[in-house]
């Protein structure tokens, strides 16, 4: 399937696909290649990352890692940094070659790979898809399937729910010791964890589970949702003053979402473990509130 969107709004990931795609068809293990992501979406841009996928066939002894980082480098002559390398992903950054002239490079990208026995649970949890290249003999089933529309998000997971609505505490429940540190850049990001916690469950109390990418979290959450999550961020000083804010904005909005999350999902909310952190800040954190109002 030719790659010709040459008037995308995102030219960079396009040129990286135009020339990825053709060298990995001459995969012979190669059974189908699809998107997911903002491409499969269609709402990328020009900062978008690339999130390419391959069905291979598991049945033979194969080195994916190794023949899917070779078809990078062959078509990537301007070098790229590999970020990370596993059993079935390579996630890259492509070099600019001119600094003058970035049309081309500075494209973050993912290659995953799975075999037939683990298609379905890979799909539903990258979605949607965009199929690309299919060889001629993938069983009719299987491209019927890969060609299938897929809801663009996967439903909510009952056991993450749960599992957020705990971690939201243990995240803040550091904050005593870090705040007396004066390890404030370590309680910057406890504060960001118990924010992203809580995130993922106002996204699940909208009816979906948020794809896996740091990248793009607005566009899960309603406009009132995400102006007051925005309201927990500002601070005024390297302070604790400005850690014990943010974390009291962010229980006041979990003491919001939670209760509905609880009767939606039929979870246990989990109260002893609330009380704990609540005791914990409450005896070691100076200036913490005797009270936190509920929204």
């Amino acid at each position: 399937m030719a790659i010709n969107d040459l008037s995308s709004p995102a030219p960079r990931q396009y040129d990286l696909l135009r020339r990825l795609l053709p060298q990995i068809e001459t995969l012979a293990w190669m059974q189908a290649v699809w998107l997911s992501g903002s491409l499969a979406r269609g709402d990328a841009d020009r900062w978008s990352n690339v999130n390419l996928h391959v069905l291979v066939d598991a049945t033979l002894e194969l080195d994916v890692a190794a023949a899917l980082c070779d078809c990078i480098d062959a078509v990537l002559p301007e070098g790229w940094h590999c970020r990370l390398r596993t059993e079935a992903l390579i996630r890259g950054f492509s070099l600019v070659p001119d600094r003058m002239d970035v049309t081309r490079g500075g494209v973050h990208f993912d290659v995953r790979w799975v075999g037939l026995a683990q298609l379905q649970s890979h799909l539903e949890r990258y979605r949607p898809l965009r199929l690309l290249a299919v060889q001629p003999s993938l069983s009719p089933s299987v491209r019927d399937y890969l060609d299938a529309p897929w809801p663009p998000l996967t439903p909510p997971d009952v056991e993450s729910v749960a599992a957020n609505l705990a971690y939201f505490w243990i995240a803040l429940s550091h904050l005593p010791a870090l705040v007396n540190r004066d390890e404030h850049l370590a309680a910057v990001q406890r504060l960001n964890d118990a924010r992203q916690s809580l995130t993922d469950l106002v996204v699940a109390l909208n009816g979906a589970q948020r794809p896996p990418s740091p990248s793009r979290i607005n566009q899960y959450l309603g406009p009132l949702q995400r102006e007051a999550f925005e309201k927990t961020l500002p601070i005024h000083a390297v302070s604790r003053d400005s850690w014990i804010g943010q974390a009291v904005a962010l229980i006041v909005l979990y003491r919001w979402y939670a209760p509905q999350l609880v009767d939606q999902y039929a979870v246990a909310y989990p109260t002893a473990l609330e009380q704990s952190v609540l005791a914990l800040l409450s005896a070691e954190v100076d200036g913490w509130p005797s009270v936190v109002k509920s929204a």
